[in-house]
């Protein structure tokens, strides 16, 4: 499997890198953004595909903070709202090399990754990117944000939110990639992935210790922290959102709730919802999502 080039991405004042993966060559025309306690690399059958389309243009994954090839510092404790997601991300693409993303550029991410990209764009800290494409972003109703700024709930919910205690109860070391997909085909958030994908997870999403052992590359109490910490304001985003939106969301188990399509609707955006389609439905029907996302990289001509 192609997994791209492996990236590294220096930042003023950071101890640590961003990393990533790239396909292709050449600037930068659509930039990836991952789910919680995945990587860039998991996407890989999804992006390869697409920037063998693009000639003398390439295709960025960019690793979020705490996950994957991603260096920078992952405390859990400050990890309380995803606007440190949303600064990395705008520090990221501003400091690719070569002026890697152009004017016009695509930006897209699957669940945490398109809200922390919805966070970047209403922010106006990446001016150069001139879509968003969002698959099943995380974006529930005002009081949801509202009451996760209450002083205790960030560390009640690290304890017992259902997500967050989920990923507490993760297995975290493997003999080998091997193993880890052996443990984890066909079994839940995996069961309905197509070929490709897991495989793609393990690459990045598991690293080396010291004694040839494999452990997470997002810690579990990371990932906790990370469903946990919701002080940010995705509404207030969406609101102040001045480029072109496409959504593509999930029938079941969507993390964008029906209740919330008309806020969407409302700023301009186009929402689909994919039928048959779980949370996961980057990794279930890759060829509809590629489809929207090479649409937006290459519109049509104006008439």
């Amino acid at each position: 499997m192609d997994f791209g080039e492996p990236l590294a991405i220096s930042l003023s004042g950071q101890t640590g890198h961003v990393g990533g993966r790239r396909w292709g060559r050449g600037p930068a025309a659509l930039v990836f953004l991952h789910a919680n306690g995945f990587c860039g690399s998991t996407y890989a059958p999804l992006l390869a595909p697409l920037a063998e389309g693009l000639a003398g243009c390439s295709v960025v994954s960019l690793d979020l903070r705490g996950h994957g090839l991603t260096t920078l510092p992952a405390d859990p404790d400050r990890q309380d709202r995803w606007t440190i997601h949303r600064d990395d991300i705008a520090a990221a693409i501003n400091a690719l090399p070569g002026g890697l993303v152009p004017e016009g550029a695509v930006l897209a991410g699957h669940s945490m990754g398109g809200t922390s990209a919805l966070l970047a764009a209403g922010a106006g800290l990446v001016p150069g990117v001139r879509q968003l494409v969002l698959f099943d972003p995380v974006f529930a109703p005002r009081g949801f944000y509202l009451y996760a700024r209450a002083p205790w709930v960030f560390a009640l919910w690290r304890r017992h939110f259902p997500m967050s205690a989920a990923a507490l109860r993760r297995r975290r070391q493997f003999e080998s990639r091997e193993a880890a997909a052996a443990s984890w085909q066909g079994r839940g958030a995996f069961r309905t992935w197509q070929p490709g994908f897991l495989d793609g997870y393990c690459q990045d999403g598991l690293r080396p210790r010291p004694g040839g052992e494999l452990t997470l590359s997002c810690a579990p109490e990371f990932e906790a922290a990370c469903f946990a910490g919701q002080r940010h304001d995705p509404h207030g985003a969406l609101k102040r959102l001045t480029i072109p939106l496409q959504v593509l969301r999930a029938e079941h188990h969507s993390t964008l709730r029906a209740s919330q399509i008309a806020a969407f609707m409302r700023a301009g955006a186009q929402v689909e919802t994919i039928a048959g389609a779980s949370h996961f439905l980057p990794m279930e029907q890759p060829d509809l999502c590629r489809a929207a996302l090479a649409a937006a990289i290459t519109p049509p001509p104006a008439r």
